[in-house]
């Protein structure tokens, strides 16, 4: 089945790479796009490609018009840097099991990083029933006796009750409202889930006068953000990784499980390899002999 390219990087979880996708409709560009990222590269209609990573460039931001009809929906690209501080709205779509959230939302090592979220039922894990709309903390994922949980907290009357959900664990689970305030790279690292746009409240742009065309005085101070993702892949038997953004006009097909994934190999030459040697990163390589000089392939 072919996706666009936008919709299938956009779900993605960095624990899903890499994967291997099959161009099916083509782009060509002669360098505009790629002479700014450094590199050439041509998607035409059947080519394979693996994605090795993807990395957050830029953030695109709607107003959506509203219901005022003189305001016309607008959308404008913001730099991750940019100045303005903002408060994350809640989202009003449930997310229908455990699973969901630990495949689409970002869980982290700290506070700012947890998300909060109530379930429209009682849930009951071990001597605890957690009651319909109360505040459930996510702490981190771990793999207990060999199955993926939630580490997960409550506070109910002064005291911290922990405890387990299972990612199997059904019921409406709906975000919680944050009060933190967060800078635009903060909400692109951590608080736009895959799949999803996220809506902001804009607390001071007054920094962002500095680049007034950025943010037009039209938006308002809520809008919608998108984020828009650097593609890092690697095409067959070619020496340098190819980057490109993830909105381009592409149709792909995942075909992971129909290829090796080794069998994307990056040629080098010796003096590639001991300046890559010096970086202190592990690879695998291999001597292949199928070319006019000895060269060796870069595993990674």
């Amino acid at each position: 089945m072919a996706f666009s390219l936008k919709n299938f990087i956009h779900s993605l979880g960095p624990k899903s790479l890499p994967r291997i996708l099959q161009i099916q409709s083509g782009f060509y560009d002669e360098g505009s796009m790629y002479e700014k990222l450094g590199h050439e590269c041509c998607l035409s209609t059947g080519d394979v490609i693996k994605v090795a990573a993807l990395e957050i460039k830029k953030i695109l931001a709607s107003n959506l018009g509203g219901e005022d009809a003189s305001i016309q929906s607008t959308t404008v690209a913001l730099p991750l840097n940019f100045p303005g501080l903002c408060r994350v709205m809640a989202d009003k779509t449930p997310y229908i099991n455990v699973e969901e959230i630990v495949n689409k939302v970002w869980i982290g090592p700290t506070q700012q990083e947890q998300p909060c979220f109530c379930c429209s039922k009682d849930i009951q894990v071990e001597n605890l029933t957690i009651k319909q709309g109360e505040k459930i903390v996510f702490m981190s994922v771990e793999d207990h006796n060999e199955t993926l949980t939630v580490n997960c907290e409550i506070k109910r009357d002064g005291q911290v009750h922990a405890f387990l959900l299972p990612r199997s664990q059904e019921g409406d689970f709906y975000e919680c409202q944050d009060d933190r305030i967060y800078t635009l790279e903060e909400i692109a690292q951590w608080k736009i889930p895959k799949s999803r746009t996220r809506e902001v409240l804009f607390l001071n742009t007054g920094d962002a006068g500095q680049s007034p065309e950025l943010l037009p005085k039209s938006f308002g101070s809520c809008v919608i953000l998108e984020a828009i993702y650097e593609v890092h892949a690697v095409m067959k038997f070619q020496k340098e990784i190819v980057h490109f953004h993830s909105d381009l006009d592409v149709e792909v097909e995942d075909v992971t499980d129909h290829y090796n994934i080794h069998t994307f190999l990056q040629p080098l030459s010796v003096k590639d390899v001991l300046e890559k040697a010096g970086t202190g990163s592990p690879f695998v390589v291999a001597t292949d002999s199928g070319f006019d000089h000895t060269l060796v392939s870069l595993d990674f």
